[in-house]
């Protein structure tokens, strides 16, 4: 993977590690264009392997789960949508958890029915319960995607209280568990959950401002399902007013504000 990266970056052979770590990331941008975020995933976790305060490997990790939260959430208009979220195959993403963090599991029986997934994915935590934070949160988002939101959220917030105790609470990794817990979260039928851990967040000074436009959006999300719709408007609108056009936020405000006069003229 690594060699083939350093391919793609169209840059001649680098002579020392500096030149080969800039190739890297160079063409991790590439994979990231293309859309191959799981290989550019693996490239990233190689570089801080070698250099754990890799501020652009840590930069571009974000930015890989700013646009996986993006296409989750995207999704929820799917066809295929189930229960709030498009759920993909759970064989599928069994094999690419296996295929990325090599762990002998593919083609099991116990994938042929939910039930026996469920009882899967439950001897699978306890199995990996040595995994790396990055390696977690993508097991946590796995299980997002199957539809196993509480064993999603469980392993999404033990990343998130891990980074928390690193006093790293700017990190990409520790927002991206923030973001996919308290989604995870309200998925689950849990919003006023999601409430209190979206609001450490916002609360939180170590976050730059800008970096909380999800935690806005989710919030505006979370009030939503609670039935607070004036309150999730506000939330929605704050997100606006960080970064315009951001996801549906516009439009769930005008639907919303049609909703509440609709009810308020009843």
């Amino acid at each position: 993977m690594i060699e083939r990266t350093l391919a793609r970056s169209h840059t001649s052979i680098p002579e020392s590690p500096q030149e080969r770590n800039t190739a890297l990331i160079h063409g991790v941008d590439i994979l990231i264009q293309e859309g191959l975020l799981a290989d550019a995933k693996k490239v990233l976790r190689y570089l801080q392997r070698q250099n754990p305060l890799d501020l652009h490997a840590r930069e571009r990790l974000q930015k890989i789960s700013e646009v996986e939260l993006q296409q989750l959430l995207e999704s929820e208009d799917s066809p295929s949508n189930r229960n709030g979220i498009a759920l993909e195959e759970p064989e599928d993403i069994i094999e690419a958890l296996d295929r990325d963090l090599a762990m002998g599991i593919s083609g099991t029986s116990l994938l042929q029915e939910r039930e026996g997934m469920r009882a899967f994915a439950k001897e699978l935590v306890v199995d990996l319960r040595d995994l790396s934070n990055q390696d977690r949160l993508d097991v946590g988002i796995g299980f997002l995607e199957m539809g196993l939101f509480g064993m999603a959220e469980e392993q999404l917030n033990q990343v998130r209280e891990a980074e928390f105790l690193l006093a790293d609470s700017s990190s990409a990794c520790y927002l991206a568990a923030l973001s996919y817990s308290a989604y995870a979260l309200i998925l689950d039928g849990r919003p006023h959950e999601a409430v209190g851990r979206l609001q450490s967040g916002l609360s939180d000074a170590r976050i730059p401002h800008p970096n909380k436009t999800e935690l806005l959006y989710l919030m505006g999300r979370a009030n939503e399902n609670l039935g607070q719709y004036r309150e999730a408007m506000g939330w929605y609108q704050s997100a606006e007013n960080l970064e315009p056009d951001f996801r549906d936020a516009k439009q769930r405000v005008l639907r919303l504000y049609q909703r509440v006069r609709r009810e308020g003229s009843s």
